[in-house]
């Protein structure tokens, strides 16, 4: 994932969650971000995105022959290492989990709305 205008990718995460307009899931996601930083500092926030992301494509092996640098090696056992990261991202996780559960049950009541020719 490339930095677009200057953001980091976690950054670039937090721009898209803010158009869900939940207050709660914007401070649990900056909450991890923040944890983050301080773990790796803020010029590794990238690798950190791209070894997450290339962790996620090999659980679902999309991409199983990636290779880890030594630099991403090191800020992935930083990381992994920190329970508090871990009980952020679970955190996070489960807002935004919440968020697209009510997201889905909001677009099927529009459409049984509009199937049912309702106009209430």
């Amino acid at each position: 994932m490339e930095p677009i205008e200057g953001r980091n990718a976690l950054e670039q995460g937090l721009h898209i969650l803010e158009h869900y307009n939940d207050p709660e899931l914007v401070a649990a996601y900056r909450a991890y971000m923040q944890r983050l930083e301080e773990l790796v500092g803020r010029e590794y926030l990238d690798t950190y995105a791209l070894v997450y992301q290339r962790h996620r494509r090999q659980l679902y092996q999309e991409n199983v022959a990636a290779t880890i640098t030594p630099a991403e090696q090191a800020v992935r056992d930083k990381v992994d290492a920190d329970p508090q990261v871990h009980t952020l991202y679970d955190e996070r996780s489960g807002r935004l989990f919440r968020v697209a559960q009510d997201a889905g049950i909001r677009n099927w009541q529009n459409r049984h709305h509009r199937a049912s020719g309702s106009n209430a």
